[in-house]
């Protein structure tokens, strides 16, 4: 078992700075799928992060992966009083144990070898101090929560949906019906011990046993979805009073000393609860507050608190009064197609297509994370209008470079202009611009990415429509392009010449390289060439494009990333793909890997988002320098969907299958020369408690850098990482710099005939 030992200064998530190698996630904190509650806090999962509420005041604080949980996609969360620990369950059957700001992880049923099949935990009951039932799909786990020790494993043949005990035995709920067996029973392992309830205790002969709970000594099961509680040895029927026949129940929650909470849903939208108290009197609530309700919890204070389908955590003053719904801010959702860092800020469009490129009506709208790290959405449910226009699937997003506005593409719907100060929207679709609807499909048009060039054009791929580019240039004009390729054109970049690498999606992938000449207007001096397997070096198919720093063009295909450092136009320019040394075998860059999404880091580093995590390089991609994966980083999922390099912060954004997060990077973007405001050290002075890097930011561009004590000493020399220098605060020999001010010399060598020097000082206290 690993034990890992949370950093106090991100356990309660201050947005701070991020410190250089720090990752922080950018989750959704705006509705509860599962929910317990301590002593002092109400606990929540997210499904991707856990959030603790103080029960006073409601502040927060939340736990993620980024500060030691195991996994992501969290099933369930149950409290242990008796040992004041926190149990998380994970969808893949993994499980940590937060105590003390410790995680403590169990991966035993995950990683069991001998387990055929799934082995979801659909259930945590904890019986005493030591003792702890987890109900999986092959049986039973009984777990002693004190020794951190597996007791003993009753395999089934059967889902085993909850367990509980009383006094004398304990029960388990299964597709097959109810269990029991004595709790001194020393082979509780072997099912066939296990005794079948039915007809003899009042319960139908053959049955689905939903659930069981135990609440003020008595057992009860959800049979059917009735419910059915254990008197003097035989169960009775309670009548629960459902609205209808079709509200089948969902939970028993017997976390409340006061009530045992009952959860119901119908067939549609429906969704009430029912509390049984201890005289056994059944009650209504619910205030009107639950949409589609997975789990409750009451409180001390008698609140009750709902975990539901629908986004909104939500607690009501008491059983049937007072509907409270909470929000934290944070980006709307999980999902983020399309990542754009300007002047500060980070827009992220959310999607609206899948791999095969169909429309999916998506609605989470945009998110935009600010300076202060605050957040602010815009979609369809916050600005009315978009519903009424049915301008959904916020698939990609383009900031003006110097007003406050966006450009949002629809994967559906065209383009909308957003206005952030006044809040008001202009359209833009079929009727009043060049964009034209998908052939074969009039109701959709379909825009996948949007872009300025370096004249504040804004381009964009109409995808599959008759003419599949169009522009709206910086004169407010509309025109469109019809290319000599097939129309389903996706993502692009823009070179140095200002000229466009469209992809190409389908059985013909490959890249279209559009130069439109001088005029945009004049369709006569436009050139097209379109890259494939035919007359270059991409095989298999593309997925992304991107330009380096050094104005060479990058591919991402199924098979591996291709360079363009020729002219396209070349009839000899087919890419090269680099060749590296795996094992001592030659083999091309990363060609088994699916390139998903490329960028390049103020350092011209080349960061490969692929199904397998992220692959960053050097500069000419021959050499790794990290590699991230789920195993060895706290990336939500291996799945790269986006990446983004903010040159200004020197952090990377990452979106990925399960979620955004951002990485400070050691680089930023660099100018051709030092500009002397720019140019600064932090920390500065360097404390006797801080051991980690010393950051010099704003330099000249690749810059070299020595560093010398107060008497012209040599002590340490580097060379930036684009814009940014490092240095550990050692010597050549390891040994930490004495207290002092030690001079830092930085040289661009980018102008050889003009060298560009700049001198700053760094104050180190031991």
């Amino acid at each position: 078992m690993l034990l890992v030992l949370l950093i106090s200064a991100s356990w309660v998530k201050a947005q701070t700075q991020l410190s250089i190698g720090e990752w922080r996630t950018h989750l959704p904190q705006r509705d509860a799928k599962s929910i317990t509650q301590t002593e002092s806090e109400i606990v929540i999962s997210t499904a991707r992060s856990i959030l603790f509420l103080d029960k006073e005041d409601l502040s927060k604080r939340s736990v993620d992966k980024t500060d030691g949980l195991s996994e992501t996609l969290i099933s369930k969360v149950v409290y242990d009083r008796f040992n004041s620990q926190l149990i998380i369950a994970y969808l893949n059957s993994n499980i940590d144990i937060l105590k003390d700001g410790k995680i403590l992880n169990v991966p035993e049923i995950k990683e069991n070898k001998i387990i055929i099949g799934s082995r979801e935990i659909t259930d945590i009951y904890i019986a005493d101090a030591g003792t702890c039932y987890f109900s999986t799909n092959f049986g039973i786990v009984k777990y002693n929560l004190q020794d951190h020790e597996f007791i003993s494993t009753t395999f089934t043949d059967f889902t085993i949906n909850s367990v509980v005990s009383d006094a004398g035995f304990v029960y388990a709920a299964t597709q097959e019906g109810l269990y029991r067996i004595n709790k001194d029973d020393a082979n509780i392992a072997d099912f066939s011990r296990w005794k079948f309830l039915s007809g003899d205790v009042g319960l139908p002969a053959m049955y689905d046993a939903k659930s069981v709970s135990f609440f003020n000594n008595k057992v009860y099961v959800n049979v059917d979805d009735n419910l059915y509680v254990l008197n003097g040895g035989v169960f009775e029927f309670i009548d629960i009073q459902r609205p209808s026949s079709n509200y089948k129940i969902e939970f028993l929650s017997n976390d409340s000393k006061e009530h045992l909470i009952i959860g119901l849903k119908d067939d549609g939208t429906g969704s009430v609860s029912r509390f049984i108290t201890k005289q056994g009197n059944v009650l209504q609530g619910g205030a009107g507050c639950i949409n589609r309700v997975l789990f409750a919890i009451e409180d001390e204070k008698g609140r009750i608190w709902y975990a539901d389908d629908w986004r909104q955590i939500r607690y009501t003053n008491n059983l049937n009064e007072g509907c409270n719904r909470l929000e934290f801010d944070s980006p709307f959702s999980y999902e983020s197609r399309h990542i754009e860092a300007v002047n500060g800020k980070v827009y992220f469009g959310s999607d609206g297509a899948d791999e095969i490129f169909s429309v999916s009506d998506n609605r989470s709208g945009i998110y935009i994370l600010n300076q202060d790290q605050s957040w602010e959405n815009i979609n369809p449910e916050f600005n009315p209008i978009f519903n009424e226009k049915h301008f959904l699937s916020f698939i990609t997003v383009a900031p003006f470079p110097k007003e406050n506005k966006v450009f949002i593409g629809s994967y559906g719907a065209g383009i909308a202009l957003y206005n952030l100060d006044t809040k008001t929207v202009k359209f833009y679709n079929k009727y009043n611009s060049s964009l034209q609807a998908t052939v074969g499909d009039t109701f959709t048009t379909r825009i996948f990415h949007i872009a300025f060039d370096k004249d504040q054009n804004l381009w964009a791929t109409n995808y599959a429509a008759p003419r599949p580019i169009s522009v709206f240039t910086k004169d407010s004009t509309w025109h469109s392009f019809a290319v000599p390729s097939p129309k389903e054109l996706s993502s692009f970049t823009i070179d140095d010449q200002n000229r466009k690498w469209f992809v190409i999606n389908g059985s013909n992938s490959g890249v279209l390289v559009m130069d439109h000449g001088e005029t945009i207007e004049d369709p006569t001096d436009d050139r097209y060439k379109i890259l494939n397997s035919s007359n270059s070096e991409i095989s298999g198919s593309v997925n992304c494009v991107e330009v380096d720093l050094e104005g060479d063009v990058w591919v991402g295909t199924s098979e591996g990333p291709i360079v363009f450092e020729c002219d396209a136009y070349d009839s000899d320019c087919r890419g090269n793909r680099r060749k590296v040394l795996e094992d001592s075998i030659v083999a091309y860059l990363l060609e088994t890997e699916d390139i998903r999404a490329i960028e390049v880091d103020g350092a011209n580093r080349k960061w490969f988002g692929t199904r397998n995590g992220i692959f960053v390089q050097s500069p000419d991609g021959e050499t790794q320098i990290f590699k991230f994966d789920e195993s060895n980083s706290p990336l939500l999922s291996n799945t790269i969907v986006d990446l983004d390099f903010d040159g200004t912060t020197g952090i990377m954004y990452i979106s990925s299958s399960q979620g955004i997060l951002s990485l400070k990077t050691n680089a930023t973007s660099g100018t051709n020369t030092h500009v002397e405001s720019n140019v600064y050290a932090y920390p500065n002075p360097v404390r006797p408690e801080y051991v980690g890097p010393i950051a010099i930011k704003g330099l000249a561009r690749d810059a070299n850098i020595k560093i010398t004590d107060i008497n012209g000493k040599l002590v340490y020399e580097t060379k930036a990482n684009g814009g940014l220098a490092i240095w550990d605060g050692n010597d050549y020999n390891g040994i930490r710099a004495a207290t002092g001010v030690y001079l830092v010399f930085s040289a661009s060598s980018t102008n050889l005939d003009n060298v560009d020097t700049f001198v700053t000082k760094i104050l180190i206290v031991k």
